[in-house]
């Protein structure tokens, strides 16, 4: 005779299941993230020490060697889960996952290995704003996250040439005044990279926000999508760029009006996904 207070096992359905498992991957990767930033500020402080500068420079070479370590497991990883076609659906721990952060764990490695200093300070930036695009991936509708890489990256190439505009034309020139040929060419592809993002994002708009018609490819808008903003990122970048041949002190500014529209379209999209 069965019990009258026996409990029923709850049956997860499958959209809370994908939601708790997309939370377990950000709260890993967050714990990732805070553990590096814990590690570079032992590392900061090391090397801009007295007593600990040898110490800190071992600890660089020790953690390059580490992330190429563990990037050769990632793609290991990646290819056996891929050969054996795993369905990584509800994995915590995916392949594409692992290698894309070791990937960034490397590179960020590499960096620090050669510039030290300078790098550890890029870092203090550059990892919380790789978990922010990794949320929004994962959160957000699909167009608010090519807005929001559009917007890093275009964001980081401004301070790129900002740097080469203040060590050539100074604070106050013009970029024009100054331009090299090794300038200039950085100058031409980043233009032409803007233009080819905005034909990308008109090809979308034709195919409910795929690249191509197939089905398969890469999305980066969601059907309804409003097509305006993705247009507006790249758009300002260019902008500044062009402005910058005239006034160089421009490519500064425009780092805070992308971070500014890029805050703004974070409060529109949220409040969207907040009313579905």
């Amino acid at each position: 005779m069965a019990k009258k207070h026996e409990r029923k096992p709850v049956v997860e359905d499958e959209k809370t299941r994908r939601d708790n498992v997309i939370g377990s991957r950000l709260l890993a990767l967050l714990a990732l993230s805070v553990l590096y930033i814990f590690i570079l500020m032992f590392l900061y402080n090391s090397i801009t020490g007295i007593t600990n500068i040898v110490m800190g420079f071992t600890a660089i070479k020790v953690i390059f060697y580490v992330s190429i370590a563990l990037l050769a497991a990632s793609a290991v990883f990646f290819i056996v889960r891929r050969a054996k076609k795993t369905d990584e659906q509800f994995k915590i721990v995916t392949g594409g996952n692992a290698l894309a952060t070791f990937i960034v764990f490397f590179a960020a490695s590499a960096l620090i290995l050669k510039y030290d200093v300078a790098a550890i300070k890029l870092m203090y930036v550059v990892i919380p704003v790789w978990f922010l695009i990794y949320m929004i991936y994962k959160l957000y509708v699909r167009e608010f996250f090519t807005v929001s890489l559009t917007a890093a990256i275009g964001g980081g190439l401004l301070y790129f040439m900002y740097r080469l505009s203040f060590a050539t034309a100074g604070v106050d020139g013009s970029f024009s005044s100054a331009l090299k040929s090794f300038e200039t060419g950085f100058f031409v592809i980043f233009i032409v990279l803007a233009v080819l993002e905005c034909i990308m994002i008109a090809l979308a708009k034709k195919n409910d926000g795929h690249l191509t018609k197939s089905k398969t490819s890469k999305r980066i808008a969601s059907p309804n999508a409003q097509y305006a903003p993705l247009f507006i990122a790249p758009a300002i970048f260019v902008a500044c760029l062009v402005v910058s041949l005239f006034y160089s002190q421009i490519l500064f500014y425009g780092i805070f009006v992308l971070a500014g529209f890029w805050f703004i379209m974070f409060i529109y999209y949220t409040y969207v996904m907040m009313k579905k």
